[in-house]
């Protein structure tokens, strides 16, 4: 699960903060 939780949290931040903005 970890991987799978590093691999959505990114893309959790962008789609929080904008496209490239979250980091």
């Amino acid at each position: 699960n970890s991987l799978a939780d590093v691999a959505v949290l990114p893309q959790l931040h962008v789609l929080t903060y904008g496209h490239g903005k979250g980091v």
